[in-house]
């Protein structure tokens, strides 16, 4: 794999922000787990919108393969 000839900035508040989607869908599923197999509410149905961090955890992944890799778009190698 080639090195790209400009550094990168890290960013780590979009890291950030992936975790916390992904965390929200392991809420989600939770939370529909315990009222499916248990019939008990968790956390009063806080994370009920929590597949919503699915979309949001690939527009996030998404943005940061466009910006890693911006150098080498429209090149053939």
């Amino acid at each position: 794999m080639a090195q790209s000839s400009t550094p990168h900035k890290k960013l780590n508040l979009l890291q950030v922000y992936r975790g916390i989607a992904a965390v929200l869908v392991v809420m989600f599923h939770l939370n529909e787990m315990s009222a499916e197999r248990l019939n008990q509410v968790t956390f009063f149905n806080l994370f009920q919108a929590g597949w919503s961090g699915v979309d949001y955890f690939f527009v996030l992944s998404g943005l940061i393969v466009v910006y890693v890799h911006r150098s080498a778009i429209g090149k053939k190698d």
